[in-house]
């Protein structure tokens, strides 16, 4: 009989779309059932045809105790049911509440112990990272499907479909992600517009919620009455199904750390993606072969998110026409703070090329293959980098 797997998914777009390595391993073994967010129930099905998806109403209530007494229905047939494991993947009290429905011994990720909160060991690895987040050995995809300690992990070149090279029409511009830090600004996206006409002329769709809305009205600004023929403005007009059917259909798609990104690399489209501020493409980058990624690397890069920035977001003004044009030509060459590069498979799973950037890129390596010798077992020559492990887990039991 075939064994039974939850995958516990409550957070936004990009996150259950970065589930898909784990969620695809686990359905080699067996039935993968999957809970989200009430929001994202009838994408999640389209997404994941295979698994059995369930509902919880897990954000919007700042009440654990109303939020449980919504769910109780779910949490009462996840109950019933013989789970192998449990992969519980988010921080926050409705997930530990989650995670108390069934053994801790079989809870990966956040799990607990005799109602004691606790991380497994895998996931307190990557609060090691964080000491030194500029050297992440991996990204978040590929994180989550090395929570399954047992069986075979699915190959990350299976895990998205490849590029459809220039089978599409038009380019959609991804307008921001919740943060708008994190994003380009509407005139460094008009410029981006303008090299990109030059080059072809062709549609641009404006994609975005209507929390967007008004930065569309503000990129129009900056075009001509000429540029503006060739723009369609689809904030606020589309969901989430809606863009299942229109993704594809596209030559390009270019933005931010986005969850669009992620149902871009999802559908096959070829992307380009711009990380700054506190977005870092190691982390939460494209996964596929092939994406282009520009990273900025200041100093003072990734930043913390929610800490205010003492240098008037410096990183925002290295994003110029020069870059636009060498992205639009695919040539590289050498700009301050900036790495152009592109996504490949190794290993691991996926990793980001760079021809110019910092040296710490080789260290960053050197962790990435000092980890693939951990996971597979093999001896070394040469230290572990101290960060990638804390000291207690080389301690013998």
């Amino acid at each position: 009989m075939a064994a039974n797997f939850l995958v516990i998914q409550f957070a936004r777009l990009g996150d259950l779309l970065q589930s898909k390595r784990l969620i695809l391993s686990l359905a080699r073994e067996g039935q993968v059932y999957l809970l989200v967010d009430t929001s994202l129930q009838a994408f999640a099905r389209q997404i994941y045809p295979f698994a059995y998806v369930l509902a919880a109403k897990a954000h919007g209530q700042s009440n654990l105790a109303e939020l449980f007494a919504l769910n109780l229905r779910v949490f009462q047939e996840l109950k019933r049911i013989d789970f192998a494991a449990v992969y519980n993947l988010n921080f926050s009290p409705l997930n530990y509440v989650c995670a108390q429905l069934f053994p801790g011994e079989i809870v990966k990720g956040y799990t607990h112990l005799n109602r004691q909160e606790l991380k497994s060991s895998w996931t307190r690895k990557a609060f090691e990272w964080i000491k030194k987040r500029k050297l992440a050995p991996l990204n978040l995809i590929d994180f989550w499907s090395y929570l399954k300690e047992k069986g075979e992990i699915c190959p990350p070149e299976e895990v998205n479909p490849l590029i459809t090279q220039n089978k599409g029409e038009g380019v959609g511009i991804v307008l921001a992600g919740r943060n708008q830090r994190r994003s380009l600004s509407p005139y460094s996206l008009a410029q981006l517009i303008e090299v990109l006409l030059k080059q072809k002329k062709q549609k641009f769709y404006l994609l975005g919620t209507r929390a967007e809305q008004p930065l569309a009205r503000e990129l129009k600004k900056y075009l001509s009455p000429r540029e503006k023929e060739f723009l369609i403005d689809l904030t606020g007009k589309t969901s989430l199904l809606d863009l299942l059917d229109l993704l594809p259909g596209l030559e390009l798609v270019i933005s931010p750390d986005t969850g669009l990104l992620h149902l871009c690399c999802h559908l096959g489209v070829q992307t380009w993606s711009f990380f700054l501020s506190s977005a870092w493409v190691f982390e939460t980058g494209p996964y596929g072969q092939g994406h282009k990624v520009v990273q900025s690397f200041h100093s003072c890069a990734p930043c913390i998110e929610n800490k205010k920035c003492l240098f008037q977001q410096k990183c925002h003004s290295d994003f110029t026409p020069k870059l636009f044009y060498l992205l639009s030509q695919e040539k590289v060459e050498p700009m301050p703070h900036l790495g152009l590069g592109s996504s490949y498979f190794d290993e691991l799973g996926v990793n980001y090329r760079f021809s110019y950037g910092p040296l710490w890129l080789e260290e960053r390596e050197q962790a990435r293959f000092s980890l693939l010798a951990y996971l597979q077992g093999k001896d070394i020559n040469w230290p572990y980098p101290d960060f990638l492990f804390a000291e207690r887990e080389w301690i013998l039991a």
